[in-house]
Parts: structure tokens; sequence; C-alpha cells
């Protein structure tokens, strides 16, 4: 994997017509990072509410195709703790991102009497909050992987996150939506609405995901006690694979060797004295 220059400030934000999503902006779309790895998960997501919606759980072919989506999902999970270690912070562009934070609060400030454009902002703010709060869930778990945090530490983080998650999100617009006569106006926000629902609702599956398998945290323990994580960041750059550990599988496959010739060592050695 190459060291991915990540953090959810990479992301700009972009107003379409009916809905809105990050984009990231510095990430090649050859780079299969993490970003790209939620993305794909929680567009998977929206396929599956999607045909649900518009197919006959009772037809023959639902479950099958049901199935293949669970199946999607369930390969990106398992490659996500991988994928977690080795993101790193542009300053730039965390920048970038609060400037188009005040740029927001400030359009949600001034419009207070305008019952669209108030929601409309807002609603991009929870979602900047909300993405905001589950990549720096992502960072939090990153340091724990690195520094050997016990299962229960990651399992408290991930409550933690899971609890600011729904607390970015929960937010109440009932009274400006209801002044709101435009109808194109109001399908845009539940359209809008329905994209932030849906992406808090991947994000809560994904750290519920990490919560379940805090056990891995613990796997990664030998790799950072010998400090064996740079040489696995080392690798992955210079072979800059993304979408498998490759540095984390060669690193595994020397230890491996090293453990069983030591075995051997030492057998030999017990052989010379008994004989």
């Amino acid at each position: 994997m190459k060291k991915i220059i990540f953090s959810l400030c990479f992301f700009i934000l972009y107003l379409g017509a009916q809905e809105f999503k990050f984009i990231d902006a510095n990430i090649s779309k050859e780079d299969e990072g993490i970003y790209a790895l939620v993305e794909k998960y929680v567009d998977l997501n929206n396929q599956i509410k999607e045909f649900k919606k518009n197919n006959d759980e009772n037809s023959s072919t639902f479950n099958g195709i049901l199935s293949e989506f669970e199946k999607d999902k369930k390969t990106i999970l398992a490659k996500i703790p991988d994928m977690i270690v080795g993101q790193k912070i542009n300053e730039e562009a965390v920048a970038r991102f609060l400037k188009a934070k005040e740029k927001l609060l400030d359009v949600q400030k001034k419009n207070i009497n305008k019952p669209y454009i108030y929601t409309d902002a807002t609603l991009n703010l929870v979602y900047f909050n909300i993405v905001e709060s589950f990549y720096s869930s992502l960072f939090e778990v990153e340091k724990l992987f690195k520094n050997t945090a016990s299962s229960e530490d990651l399992i408290a983080t991930v409550d933690k996150a899971m609890e600011n998650l729904q607390n970015s999100s929960n937010v109440n617009l009932d009274s400006f939506k209801s002044k709101i006569t435009n109808p194109e106006e109001l399908e845009k926000i539940t359209l809008k609405e329905r994209y932030i629902s849906n992406a808090v609702d991947s994000y809560s599956e994904i750290l519920k995901y990490l919560r379940s398998n805090a056990d891995l945290l613990e796997s990664n323990y030998i790799f950072s006690l010998l400090e064996l994580q740079v040489w696995i960041d080392r690798i992955n750059e210079a072979i800059g694979v993304s979408f498998v550990n490759i540095g984390k599988i060669v690193i595994s496959a020397l230890v491996l060797v090293f453990f069983i010739s030591l075995r051997r060592f030492f057998a030999n050695i017990v052989y010379f004295f008994l004989v």
C-alpha cells in the first residue's frame, strides 16, 4: 500500500442538483485507499436499500442478489483494518477543510430567515461533522494498532466514536422544512437527508465491525513490539499495491521462517548435547 496522505480534510464539498458528496482532492482514481473502500461500502448500502425498495423479496432471484451484495460488503470490511494503518494527515488539506466549514457556517448564519438555504447549509454542515467524526475515529484506531493497546481500549474508543457519530447527525430541521414551499427544493432536502442517513448507517456498521473484531488489534502486538510496522510501511510504499497489505504478508512470512529456523537450531543444540 502506498503511504496514503489521507484525512477527512482531503475532501471538498460538491453540491449537485440532487445530492452532494465529498470528492477526494488528492488521492488518484487508481489509488484504492481507506477512503475509496469506505465510499464503496456506503455505495453498496445505498444499492441494497434501492434494491429492496424496488424488488419483490419473494422473487426467485431476490435472496441470491442480496447475498452477493452482503458478500461484497464483507470483503470490504475485511480489508479495512489493514488499510487503516498508513493514514497521513496533510496540513494544507486540514486548512482547506476548516475554511470550507467556516464558509458553510457563515452561509448558515446569514440565512436564518431563508428556510431552504438555511436547511441546505445545515445539512451540509451535518455531513462535514459526521465525516470528521468518523475519520477522526479511524485515526484513533490507527494509534491503538500502532501502540499495541488492548482490545478493551479499542472497544472503548469505537463505542465513543459511535456515540459521537450519532450526536453529530442529531439535528431537527422540521420547523425550517415546514416553511419550504418549493417542491423541487423539498425533494433536494429529502435526498440529502437520505444520503446523510445512509452514510451514518454505513459508518456505524464499519465501527461495529472493528468493535466485534477487536482481537485484530492484539494480533498486531508482535509487529508493534518489534517495531516491524516501520518495515511494513516501507515495503508497502516500495511495492505500491494498495488493495493488499503486502508488507504485512512479507514480514509475517519472514517471522514465521525465523521461528521455524530457530526451532530447528535449538533442536540441533539439544541433539548435540544429548548425543
